[in-house]
């Protein structure tokens, strides 16, 4: 693929960032990750240029994914979110999928993540 996804992932474990950016290079695009672990950055981001997806870990220190997907809805950007999560129960996922998040994925199962950002991003 030539043109290349801008990512913008909010994430506080340096663990976890380097699984998700493994598991993004294991799909069959380009890509360019922007990590930030605060919402003040978050949100610069968002007014700097709106990237192409949002991955979010559900809870963050002094914010949430759910406050993040909402900051993205206020400023009108039509850009998927997909939620990174490690406990998720039948109610949950039914909320999450009523409030509007496009995908999520447990955390153990991060080796979907390629295909859930193609289905987001509708790459075929």
């Amino acid at each position: 693929m030539s043109v290349s996804i801008e990512i913008l992932l909010l994430e506080d474990s340096v663990r976890d960032v380097k699984q998700v950016e493994h598991c993004l290079k294991d799909g069959d695009f380009d890509f360019n990750l922007t990590v930030v672990s605060e919402r003040c950055d978050y949100v610069d981001a968002l007014e700097k240029q709106a990237p192409d997806l949002v991955l979010s870990k559900y809870q963050l220190n002094g914010f949430s994914g759910l406050s993040a997907y909402l900051d993205l809805k206020d400023r009108d950007l039509n850009v998927p979110f997909i939620l990174l999560t490690n406990v998720l129960n039948d109610s949950f996922a039914a909320e999450i999928a009523k409030i509007g998040f496009e995908d999520y994925l447990l955390k153990d199962r991060l080796s979907r993540l390629p295909i859930a950002v193609k289905n987001c991003l509708r790459l075929q």
